[in-house]
């Protein structure tokens, strides 16, 4: 080995604990830096919960028939926006136009023998009243009769000759005259009162007949409505399954209308609720529109684990237990609403961070 061989390798052997002690530093650099920007980001991170198992939810209406028929008219496509009261879909009447007619003609046969029944209530009332006054002028008649008899009667026993036998014969037929008469006035006096509940009766009878009819009226006439099917609420059409001149029954799909308040539906893990109030503010990013945020507020806490009411709940009382955390829904809802332009709908993915301190 030559002079300048001899120098290259003392040089070299005399470099090593210096590039020791710079990888040293340099390590210990980044093991600093890594510690300072885990501390940073745990200082950070436990200001929010978050979670990626949450979506856009909302009470979706099915639209359902109340009576059976042809669809003879469709107004709507899907995805229109409508507002509340907005005519979805007509449902030909041919079937029920009949049976509202024949019922109105129920209501006006017994409003008729309703007034007939009025009209026979009446006059027998003013024959009861015809009656009555009959029966006071008898009883005037008979009490004169006897009040004349008796004072007959009264004078011929001070003074046997001061009445004739003959005034008394008369005195006494007008009496039994007078009391015959009573009697025929009584007797036509309670059956002009019989006759009277009996009209009375019939014409409760007959108006109990009127609200019958008028209440089988009414239900054809809300059959009748209901071949009109409308918006219960704004919102947007949506699964629409029938066309012009489809055949519907009663019960079935025809439609969902698509509310226009939503809100976000987040499951959280069991572990993360401890630092969730309700009223804390919510960051809000949906799937389909990267970089746009949103604003909310948590609404409320389920008291209940999602998988309480699966089809078939966990059994964990016998067998083997393996304990998994569990996801408890947590409603969220937003400040403002949602942006007409925007497709968002029930079922789209979301990703809320909750700022819990």
């Amino acid at each position: 080995m030559d002079a300048k061989e001899q120098d290259d390798t003392a040089h070299q052997e005399s470099d090593k604990p210096g590039r020791k002690k710079g990888f040293l530093m340099i390590g210990l650099v980044v093991l600093v830096l890594a510690a300072a920007g885990g501390v940073a980001w745990w200082l950070h991170a436990r200001n929010y919960e978050s979670t990626d198992d949450a979506f856009i939810d909302a009470q979706v209406v099915r639209i359902a028939p109340q009576i059976a028929g042809i669809v003879s008219e469709l107004p709507v496509q899907p995805n229109d926006h409508v507002a509340a009261g907005t005519l979805l879909a007509t449902i030909a009447p041919d079937n029920v136009m009949p049976v509202v007619a024949r019922q109105k003609a129920g209501v006006s046969e017994a409003r008729a023998q309703a007034a007939s029944t009025r009209a026979n209530a009446q006059s027998a009332q003013a024959a009861l009243h015809r009656a009555n006054a009959d029966v006071s002028e008898a009883q005037a008649r008979y009490n004169n009769a006897r009040s004349n008899l008796a004072r007959l009667t009264a004078a011929r026993d001070m003074n046997r000759g001061s009445v004739a036998a003959n005034d008394l014969d008369s005195a006494q037929t007008t009496l039994d005259t007078a009391k015959a008469a009573l009697t025929s006035a009584q007797g036509a006096a309670e059956a002009a009162r019989a006759q009277l509940s009996g009209a009375r009766s019939a014409m409760q009878s007959a108006e109990a007949a009127i609200r019958s009819a008028e209440a089988q009226a009414q239900g054809g006439q809300v059959s009748l409505d209901q071949t009109h099917i409308v918006a219960p609420m704004s919102g947007s059409i949506a699964n629409l399954s029938i066309n012009t001149g489809s055949y519907v029954a009663p019960g079935m799909d025809l439609m969902a209308l698509v509310p226009d308040q939503m809100w976000v539906t987040a499951n959280f893990k069991e572990t993360q609720l401890v630092n969730i109030k309700v009223g804390d503010p919510v960051d809000i990013t949906i799937d389909a529109y990267p970089g746009r945020h949103f604003s909310g507020k948590v609404e409320s806490i389920q008291r209940a684990a999602g998988q309480e009411f699966q089809l078939l709940p966990a059994q964990n009382a016998t067998g083997n237990f393996v304990k998994v955390v569990q996801r408890v829904p947590v409603r969220i809802m937003f400040d403002k609403p949602l942006p007409k332009d925007l497709a968002i709908g029930p079922g789209m993915s979301v990703v809320p961070t909750i700022t819990v301190r």
